[in-house]
Formats: structure tokens, sequence, C-alpha cells
């Protein structure tokens, strides 16, 4: 957890500092940036987690998985073949 608090706070001041991401810079929105990306991530462990423990799988590669091939769909067979073959590069 200590490593996602300071990647949360290294977030946080590269928000900051990237002209007009923030609305309100400041003490506030760094604490509460870092509280809720360690929440998120802790969150995302206890799933991953649960999904091992009830037998489904790797719950912990599940979730990457399902993040990573979110976006990729399937080439319909009307493309034509360089439009599959950029899809298949994209993902």
């Amino acid at each position: 957890m200590l490593l996602a608090a300071l990647q949360g706070y290294g977030i946080a001041i590269g928000l900051e500092g990237a002209g007009n991401v923030v609305v309100d810079p400041g003490w506030f929105f760094r604490i509460t940036t870092v509280i809720t990306l360690v929440g998120g991530t802790v969150f995302l462990m206890w799933l991953g987690e649960q999904i091992t423990a009830r037998g489904v799988g790797n719950g912990i590669s599940l979730i990457i998985f399902a993040a990573s091939s979110r976006n990729c769909r399937t080439p319909s067979p009307a493309r034509s073949n360089s439009a599959v073959r950029a899809h298949c590069r994209r993902c």
C-alpha cells in the first residue's frame, strides 16, 4: 500500500502540473487523489482474491485480461485485409 500511496501522490503532483487539468490544486486535492487511488487498488486486489476464492480462476489475471482486452473487437468478415491487420496491430 505504501507503493500505491507514493504512486498516487506522484500522479496528483503530475496532474497539478499538467496545466488546466485540476480546478483547485493543493493539499486537499493531493490527499483525496491518494485516498481514491489507494482505495481503488485495494478494492481490485480484494475483488481478485474473491474471484480466486470462488474457483473461477486466477482473479488478478482475469481482471488484467479484462482491462487489456476491453477495446479489442473481433474483426468482421466484411472488412478488408488491411483494416484487419491495422486492427490487430492496435490491440
